[in-house]
């Protein structure tokens, strides 16, 4: 078989084309056609994120199953990005359409944003709580004008990967996310600023990761634009208490005048939370009238 193409890429449009919402749905779309499949959890976060490719023949057979496409699985691995597209909105409709950007939205996406981020926010875990969480953000140019986004986190806990597309509205820049893994959705809204983007200030809204309940979650979130290509995995962490955040960047090569700290700490805000106390209390008052009427 010849070399494989654009595998990543690929298994995101079958995931858009199947309404899959996580990476673990499609596992189980590929176990429903070879019990046996080698297409698991751990390999395929690895061929998603483009850090390797499937080197198993029967996993390109089971994918032409799982797409109930008429070519083989050596199509699948070896035809063109635009080839592969053209096939699935054959088969599953326009979802799997390319997205169009308007030219002034990529021109903007870019040259103005795309890049790596140390993203900070205040911690939603209640083992962390009033602590600043150092994860990371990469915005890439993709095709067609799109920017794909790649948001890491790195808890006591493990990694937790999320990935989505950008969409631009107006001068507000908007992140649709989901973990590989789990499917969990996060939501991040950015203020759009000019050249040169230094940094991006906005909300995001989820769920915390490392935390006994599940309880809806809000609040600020910066990013700081990074020169270079330096590697945050290995010191993305929650800060220690009192630790500074312009001390932080400061070791990442972003040195901010006297009186930075205070703007930073300010800029972070406070968080939002709707408490499972609060739900139960609304319930007990709602639920009755509902009932009643």
């Amino acid at each position: 078989m010849a070399t494989p193409t654009e595998i990543a890429e690929k298994l995101r449009l079958t995931m858009r084309a199947l309404g899959c919402s996580s990476l673990k749905d499609l596992c189980g779309r590929f176990r429903a056609v070879n019990a046996s499949t080698y297409f698991d959890l751990q390999r395929s976060q690895k061929w998603l994120q483009g850090k390797a490719e499937p080197r198993f023949a029967e996993v390109y057979q089971d994918w032409a199953k799982v797409l109930a496409l008429p070519q083989d699985g050596a199509w699948i691995a070896t035809c063109s990005l635009e080839e592969f597209q053209a096939e699935l909105v054959a088969r599953f409709g326009p979802r799997t359409a390319p997205t169009r950007t308007p030219a002034r939205a990529s021109a903007t996406l870019g040259v103005e944003i795309a890049g790596r981020y140390a993203a900070y926010s205040l911690a939603w875990s209640p083992h962390f709580a009033g602590r600043v969480l150092r994860a990371s953000l990469q915005l890439n140019l993709a095709r067609a004008g799109t920017i794909g986004a790649e948001y890491r986190e790195d808890l006591p806990i493990g990694a937790a990967f999320f990935q989505g597309t950008a969409a631009i509205a107006g001068r507000t820049l908007h992140l649709p996310l989901h973990d590989v893994a789990t499917g969990l959705p996060l939501f991040m809204s950015f203020a759009l600023p000019g050249p040169p983007a230094a940094v991006l200030c906005g909300v995001q809204c989820g769920a915390a990761l490392l935390s006994h309940s599940a309880e809806p979650m809000a609040g600020r979130i910066l990013l700081v634009r990074l020169r270079g290509a330096p590697e945050l995995r290995a010191s993305n962490r929650y800060l220690a208490p009192g630790e500074s955040v312009a001390a932080d960047l400061a070791a990442l090569g972003v040195v901010l005048p006297p009186g930075g700290e205070v703007l930073l700490q300010a800029a972070l805000g406070g968080l939002d939370r709707v408490t499972t106390a609060e739900q139960t209390r609304l319930s007990e008052m709602f639920d009755p009238a509902f009932l009643a009427g």
